[in-house]
């Protein structure tokens, strides 16, 4: 069958191309996508060209980073044809970890059964949601913390969310979009500043007693956020990198970290496997979406809210350049696979 889907093929530049899809193999599904949910932060930065792995053409490994790339990673669809052994059935809802496309074929293990009480739109945002959950984590949140969360973008209000349902006492945010400051006191955070007001550093230490934050958790992709985090955080304290921060900066380890024995975290959603390979970590992608849908389902993440656009594919290429040119605001932008075609 014949099926579109979004690619990059060089620097600023997108386009919708047709391709084939062919019948499901052993194992595997033919997926019909309904809606997919565009990532800004990892989508931007190659359709903007700054993704560092671009700039780095002499390491084999990084040979996914390359034009023409095929952005996305969460797609809602339905299930239209199974392969021999594969024990789904056609029209069962699921999610998939993959580029945007129109339909695609994919093995039973690389999908989640998306329950009927949930939304496609919904499930939709199950990846970036691991994303923040395996931030949140690293970071350790324990009840009675102040954290910091810098972005309120989809990965810092998830973040925000589930902060919250940690414990944290106080969860202040840091964006300098008003809109999105007031989205976030809605759901989570209790102040929010504007991180270009210099007097911002000086009410975050008013409201932790002048130690500075158990955990800052940096979700906005910003690289020069690292250095203004770090001066946030208190001695002994944690910071998180969850936004992934493109470039280079030039700070000072000792006065920055050693000195005041912060620790920095990485957290990346690769490091997280797709199944159990033993026992002993458990914390696995398909948990978390488990652990996700459930927080869903009780309403403990609205994520429905923070949809700002619905948008068909023909749209893909003039939001991306109304994101790169910051001519819109967004958050939320889903993809309708069904409504509009390409």
């Amino acid at each position: 069958m014949q099926a579109t889907r979004v690619v990059i093929p060089e620097k600023r530049k997108c386009e919708i191309q047709t391709f084939q899809v062919g019948k499901p193999g052993s194992g595997e599904l033919l997926m019909q996508t309904q809606c997919s949910l565009i990532s800004p932060g990892t989508e931007m930065s190659f359709y903007a060209g700054h993704h560092s792995r671009l700039q780095r053409k002499d390491q084999p490994a990084n040979s996914w980073a390359s034009y023409p790339f095929y952005p996305g990673y969460s797609l809602g669809g339905i299930v239209q044809e199974v392969g021999q052994g594969c024990t789904l059935k056609p029209g069962q809802k699921v999610m998939a970890h993959h580029p945007h496309v129109s339909a695609c074929c994919l093995e039973q293990g690389r999908v989640t059964v998306v329950p009927d009480t949930v939304s496609l739109e919904d499930a939709c945002f199950l990846e970036l949601a691991a994303i923040s959950l395996n931030g949140v984590r690293r970071a350790d949140v324990r009840l009675g913390d102040a954290v910091v969360v810098m972005g309120a973008g989809l990965v810092g209000l998830l973040a925000i969310s589930l902060a919250q349902i940690d414990g944290a006492s106080k969860i202040i945010v840091l964006d300098p979009d008003e809109e999105r400051q007031k989205l976030a006191m809605q759901y989570g955070a209790t102040h929010a500043f504007n991180p270009l007001n210099q007097a911002s550093d000086q009410a975050i230490k008013d409201l932790t007693d002048g130690w500075g934050a158990d955990v800052v958790i940096e979700a906005s992709g910003n690289i020069n956020a690292i250095v203004m985090g770090l001066g946030l955080t208190r001695q002994c304290g944690r910071m998180v990198l969850l936004g992934c921060q493109h470039g280079e900066i030039m700070f000072s380890f000792y006065e920055g970290i050693q000195s005041r024995s912060i620790t920095v975290i990485g957290a990346h959603i690769n490091s997280s496997p797709n199944t159990a390979q033993t026992g002993v970590f458990h914390q696995t992608k398909q948990r978390d979406f488990q652990l996700i849908l459930e927080m869903i389902l009780k309403e403990q993440l609205k994520v429905s809210q923070w949809i700002s656009h619905r948008i068909t594919p023909s749209e893909i290429a003039q939001m991306y350049d109304a994101i790169d040119k910051r001519s819109c605001s967004t958050l939320g932008i889903i993809v309708n696979w069904q409504d509009g075609k390409s």
